[in-house]
C-alpha cells in the first residue's frame, strides 16, 4: 500500500462532511478559480492543464510559510538526494 511504502498515515472522512477535509476543500477552491464548474474541460489541451497546474503550484501558501508548493517540493528533493 502507498502508506506503507512512504510511511504515511491515512484515514477516511465522512461523506458530505466538507469541514473534515479542510486542505482538500482549499485546493478545490483554488482550482475552481481557473476551472469553474461551468467550464467544458474537453476543450482544454494537455498544455493548458499544465499551465494551470504551474500557476497553482507557483502561488505562495500561508500553510507553507508563504512558500510555493514548487519551492517546497524542490527543497524536499534536494534534501532527499543529499541524504
Amino acid at each position: 500500500a502507498i502508506r506503507d511504502g512512504y510511511g504515511i498515515s491515512t484515514h477516511f472522512r465522512d461523506a458530505y462532511a466538507s469541514w473534515q477535509r479542510g486542505a482538500v476543500e482549499n485546493v478545490s477552491r483554488i482550482i475552481r478559480r481557473y476551472l469553474p464548474r461551468t467550464k467544458d474541460l474537453s476543450v482544454l489541451s494537455d498544455r493548458g492543464i499544465r499551465e494551470i497546474r504551474e500557476r497553482i503550484d507557483d502561488t505562495p501558501r500561508k500553510r507553507l510559510g508563504y512558500r510555493t508548493p514548487n519551492e517546497v517540493a524542490r527543497q524536499y528533493l534536494r534534501e532527499v538526494v543529499h541524504c
